[in-house]
């Protein structure tokens, strides 16, 4: 599918991304979800713990932009050169989290992002600048790398450690 550009192919896009990985991460067993082995040794339960966390980041964001405030993007003490590191912190404090309530958290927050994205006016949404916080980037910009971007590249990721892990 290609990137969107509109709150119409936004939305279908979020919808479909979340349809596949839920049927990807209906098909894992409680073992398989939280064994690790992804490049990252990561588990399929800390790839959906990782969208989550990046999901409430972006909410973040979005929250102290509305108040008027200048939100630290991506993390205070982090530049977007440094989100392996930052990758890294959101994996340890999410470690022990179980897949059902990372998913639970990711439900909620794309609900909420809905919201974001529904109380946008569609003729601003995808104009670069527009939100301040966003420098000269576009708040869809933004959302497809929350959303659609970020549920494609944890299906992707999943579906590539089933096939190391059969």
């Amino acid at each position: 599918m290609p990137r969107p550009r509109t709150r119409d192919d936004l939305m279908a896009a979020i919808e479909l991304s979340i349809t596949a990985l839920d049927e990807t991460l209906d098909g894992l067993t409680p073992e398989q979800a939280a064994a690790a082995g992804t490049p990252d040794d990561w588990s399929p339960k800390d790839i959906v713990a990782h969208v989550d966390a990046w999901a409430a980041m972006f909410l973040g964001w979005w929250e102290a932009g509305e108040r008027g405030d200048r939100p630290a993007v991506p993390a205070p003490g982090f530049k977007w050169s440094e989100t392996p590191a930052l990758n890294a912190q959101i994996f340890e404090a999410n470690r022990t989290q179980p897949l059902a309530g990372a998913r639970r958290g990711l439900e909620t927050r794309l609900a909420r992002i809905r919201e974001v994205i529904d109380a946008t006016p569609p003729d601003v949404l995808f104009v670069r600048g527009h939100v301040g916080w966003t420098g000269t980037s576009s708040l869809g910009s933004y959302l497809v790398s929350a959303t659609s971007s970020h549920l494609e590249w944890a299906r992707r990721e999943i579906r590539a450690w089933l096939k190391a892990h059969p």
